[in-house]
């Protein structure tokens, strides 16, 4: 079992041992009997309330990375602050410490593998529910949890840079997310967008 497999399985019993009821106040989760329905990048998973296991609505398992999201969100001891609005970069969020992801560094491969797809990367955005962000190339808000704002924007490279990517998260962040979490939750959202977003018509160079 490799550490984040380990991880995984450590998640559901600590997930087990918070007050289900108060989750779904909190959150406003749809739920029944048997399940939880949270909602993570605009599509709805079942929890089963007895395990722990989360699926996707097709019956697939979905993967460590978003289990791993979805328990760190809902598994609070107390109702967070509220968000304020205000967004800032990956690398600048407050309540971090130095323990910031740095977007321009972390997704370099990514926004070489987004250049020259402007047009189709717009399309995908709001076709994956994102409202449209004045600022970039490709950009659009999110909602990553309900009532939870992402912000995702890329930038097309030129003589000068490279292409870009970052990501905008609310300044109170960190009362809802550790920051490995954040990790997790843009590598699910990338790769989400390249297996989803048409093939090149030219190779890399």
């Amino acid at each position: 079992m490799t550490n984040f497999e380990k991880l995984c399985a450590e998640g559901k019993p600590i997930f087990l041992s918070y007050d289900q009821t108060e989750m779904i106040r909190r959150f406003s989760l749809r739920s029944d009997e048997d399940w939880l329905y949270p909602v993570y990048l605009g599509e709805e998973l079942r929890l089963n309330r007895r395990s722990g296991d989360l699926f996707y609505a097709d019956g697939r398992e979905a993967e460590g990375s978003v289990l791993l999201s979805v328990f760190d969100f809902l598994c609070r001891k107390s109702d967070p602050r509220p968000l304020t609005g205000r967004m800032f970069p990956s690398g600048s969020l407050p309540g971090y410490g130095t323990s910031r992801p740095d977007d321009i560094g972390l997704h370099a491969k990514h926004a070489l593998a987004l250049s020259g797809r402007v047009e189709p990367l717009r399309t995908l955005l709001r076709s994956m529910g994102g409202e449209d962000f004045p600022v970039g190339d490709a950009a659009a808000r999110f909602e990553l949890f309900p009532g939870f704002p992402l912000i995702f924007q890329f930038w097309e490279g030129d003589e000068e840079f490279p292409p870009s990517v970052r990501f905008l998260w609310d300044e109170r962040t960190s009362d809802y997310l550790r920051f490995e979490t954040l990790f997790y939750i843009m590598g699910d959202f990338l790769r989400r967008v390249l297996e989803c977003l048409p093939s090149r018509k030219e190779p890399l160079p």
